[in-house]
């Protein structure tokens, strides 16, 4: 058993079973400004598989775009999505 505040594993949901993922599961995040901080996570919702972003300035596109790519590399690995795209 993992202790409180160790990080789940890749392979361990939030109770330790190694059948599930846990999620959120976050890919990315960086300040957005000295209060707050942006963060990118795969997540579910309604039963659906999501990503969460927030409402970004465009200063913030460079760094978006390296975590869409980290979340795309998340979700393959995942079986999420199939490599290479497309539904």
């Amino acid at each position: 058993m993992r202790a409180n505040n160790a990080p789940l594993s890749g392979k361990e949901n939030i109770r330790g079973r190694p059948d599930q993922q846990a999620f959120p599961i976050t890919v990315a995040e960086w300040d957005r400004n000295s209060r707050e901080i942006v963060r990118v996570a795969l997540d579910q919702n309604n039963g659906r598989h999501t990503i969460n972003a927030t409402l970004l300035a465009v200063k913030h596109l460079p760094a978006l775009a390296d975590a869409i790519g980290k979340a795309l590399a998340r979700a393959i690995e995942l079986g999420l999505v199939a490599e290479g795209g497309g539904q």
